[in-house]
């Protein structure tokens, strides 16, 4: 069972050339690991493998500890045991395996959690109004940060972004490389556009140092990485005085919370957001609900 013959013909499966680059590094961090654990439990061939091959492997993942020697989080055991059930389901479908072993196995729920750090609207006033307009990099901050929460852009896609992809007729931008690949057009809002105009006028063309296409450029004109832009909006955040650590996925929080509130239908949040089920959208709502808890403690005359 060579790890590198099985990573390539893994590989070289049409149905694993549509996955997304963070899913094949999962496999090609997982495939490894798994078949040495599958070899130390005697298993010589591939074509051997069983259900209590799989079951030893899922029990094993839940003994594994991190770095911290804690137990493997839930997101990331779905991540592991994911790509072992993926991997079993190429065997089959190659006719690398007879019989599908995996067939019967669940993944563990997706745990729901509440968005961990929601800024209010006038905290999220302050960030917005940190970068002034006198530098192209401050321009380049704010008009960045407008968009981030104007739009509710992921990280990875607002790092991607490009000129081209800038709709000014119809006050579009096209996330073109989404969760999942997934495509979308987003409403770019008018203070963000505004200050998009703003940085391509007076920000970017001091960054530029040739025919770069994406949006957003460093320094030294370069494209942004998602952990510069994360130290950009954590960096504005401590400049105002936030106490909270502002990421750019709390201001997408921070943006569906808002527009909630006042009165936004959730399925539009949903096609804004790009989340492919309406009840990753309903995660807002509990926060909504959360809230509500707190206002009735705090003014119900029958709570002390």
């Amino acid at each position: 069972m060579d790890p590198a013959l099985w990573q390539q013909r893994f590989a070289q499966d049409p149905q694993v050339l549509s996955l997304s680059p963070r899913s094949l590094a999962r496999y090609h961090y997982e495939i490894p690991k798994m078949l040495e654990h599958w070899r130390s439990q005697g298993l010589k061939s591939l074509g051997a493998l069983t259900a209590q091959h799989l079951k030893a492997y899922w029990l094993h993942l839940y003994t594994v500890q991190d770095r911290r020697q804690k137990k493997l989080s839930n997101a990331n055991l779905r991540g592991r045991l994911g790509a072992a059930l993926g991997f079993v389901r190429f065997l089959v479908r190659n006719d690398f395996l007879l019989i599908d072993v995996s067939r019967g196995l669940k993944l563990p729920k997706k745990a729901r959690t509440l968005p961990r750090v929601i800024l209010s609207e006038g905290e999220t006033l302050r960030l917005l109004e940190g970068p002034s307009d006198q530098t192209p990099l401050e321009i380049r901050d704010r008009a960045l940060l407008e968009l981030f929460y104007g739009t509710g852009l992921r990280n990875s896609e607002l790092r991607v972004l490009k000129l081209s992809e800038l709709d000014w007729a119809r006050h579009l931008l096209f996330v073109a490389e989404g969760k999942g690949r997934k495509q979308r057009w987003v409403p770019m809002g008018e203070e963000a556009e505004a200050w998009l105009q703003e940085y391509l006028a007076r920000g970017r063309p001091a960054l530029a140092r040739g025919h770069e296409e994406t949006l957003f450029l460093s320094r030294t004109g370069r494209p942004l990485g998602v952990s510069q832009l994360a130290e950009i909006v954590a960096r504005w955040g401590k400049r105002v005085g936030l106490e909270k650590h502002v990421t750019p996925h709390c201001l997408r929080h921070s943006c569906a919370t808002h527009m909630l509130k006042r009165g936004a239908n959730l399925k539009h949040l949903q096609t804004l957001l790009g989340h492919e089920s309406i009840q990753t959208t309903q995660g807002y709502t509990r926060v909504e609900l959360s809230e509500l808890r707190q206002v009735l403690r705090r003014c119900h005359p029958r709570e002390r």
